[in-house]
């Protein structure tokens, strides 16, 4: 991801056919998030990291959230380990930062939790609440997905729920909107 420009992302697209029909078939893409978290950028006339911090992070409080992390931001980023135990850089994003380039502490995913679940109000409560509405079923019966979480009901309890994983670096977030409950894993 470190080296893929917007060139290369307009290079491909360009010379990409579709081998199926949107909306036929669904498969979740790390690419689709990438594109559009840059075609939001581009909308918006700034840079992905300026547009989370003014329409997300800030209405939100999250003071530890970013893509380009500040001096003070570095000191405290936990170091990456692969596999076997052994530390590993932490990925860079350009052109694809929608795809997995935020990078946040655990205080501010409790306080995303907190938004999602209705316990915190903000200017972004509404828009919260129509991502987490199901809109498509996926390959399992049990699952379908909102716009960008995925949506499992199991023993009547519907989860809505996103991961991720990048060099060094696995997250989780699960939340219980009935019981107002949210489980976050940074590891």
């Amino acid at each position: 991801y470190a080296d893929y420009t917007e060139q290369r992302l307009y290079t491909f697209l360009s010379g990409y056919t579709l081998k199926r029909d949107i909306g036929a078939k669904y498969e979740y893409s790390n690419l689709g998030a990438g594109l559009l978290g840059h075609i939001l950028a581009l909308r918006a006339g700034k840079d992905y990291n300026a547009l989370i911090q003014e329409r997300i992070c800030q209405p939100l409080g999250l003071t530890s959230t970013a893509v380009i992390l500040s001096p003070e931001m570095k000191q405290h980023l936990a170091v990456g380990h692969n596999e076997s135990g052994r530390p590993v850089p932490g990925w860079n994003f350009k052109a694809l930062a929608g795809a997995g380039g935020i990078r946040s502490s655990g205080n501010d995913m409790l306080k995303l939790a907190d938004a999602c679940l209705g316990l915190r109000q903000s200017s972004l409560s509404n828009a919260i609440a129509l991502t987490l509405t199901p809109r498509i079923g996926t390959d399992s019966p049990s699952t379908q997905i909102g716009l960008a979480w995925h949506i499992t009901t199991r023993n009547g309890t519907e989860i809505p729920w996103h991961n991720g994983q990048t060099g060094g670096y696995h997250t989780y977030i699960g939340l219980d909107r009935a019981k107002k409950r949210a489980v976050v894993v940074l590891a």
